[in-house]
């Protein structure tokens, strides 16, 4: 919730104060998250701290820096060109022009949005990940049994980190694909999220 909250007023900030173009707010915000992550799995892997106090501290940085960067005021108005990532497919075609005829492919298109087609590429991602590679079952470990998976020969230091790393990219996604969803950014975006994941 607080790492999605960075990320979108980080996009929203740049959008709307310092007129950015969208790529270069999607930069930015996906920039902040991931620093935000960063210093998670440094302070949990690092000083072998719970990641659940570190992570409850920077839900109060994040939160912070979020507000901060908005002065505590919902931000709106910026190019159509970034809300796009918050449209459904047929929305986005329009946009560009392209036109799909009647039929079962444009009644799909009419339905399933950008944040539908980001959901089902993480999850079939993670699903071959954790199913299929050692790295997935070396999350299993991790998670099962830290001990356990370190007396295997399992570097769970360096499980802990990537996790923690991927689980803000996450977070990071959604915040700026909150923003287009919403066209707008509001501080208290995500809150009562951080418990979710």
């Amino acid at each position: 919730g607080a790492v999605l909250a960075l990320a979108g007023s980080t996009a929203a900030y740049f959008l709307k104060v310092l007129g950015a173009d969208p790529l270069t707010a999607v930069a930015l915000g996906l920039l902040a998250g991931m620093a935000a992550g960063l210093v998670n799995a440094i302070v949990t892997v690092g000083f072998k701290l719970p990641a659940f106090i570190v992570t409850l501290g920077m839900f109060y940085i994040a939160r912070g820096l979020a507000a901060w960067f908005v002065a505590g005021q919902q931000l709106t108005g910026w190019p159509e060109g970034y809300n796009l990532l918050g449209r459904k497919v047929n929305d986005i075609l329009l946009h560009y022009r392209i036109a799909i005829p009647d039929g079962l492919l444009r009644t799909v298109a009419e339905v399933v949005s950008v944040q539908t087609i980001w959901m089902l590429l993480v999850a079939l991602v993670a699903g071959v990940v954790l199913a299929y590679t050692p790295f997935g079952q070396k999350v299993y470990a991790t998670g099962g049994n830290v001990r356990a998976a370190a007396y295997a020969g399992i570097n769970t230091n360096r499980v802990r980190f990537v996790a923690l790393m991927l689980a803000a990219l996450c977070a990071t996604m959604a915040g700026i694909i909150n923003v287009a969803y919403f066209r707008s950014f509001n501080p208290v975006a995500g809150q009562f999220r951080e418990l979710d994941a």
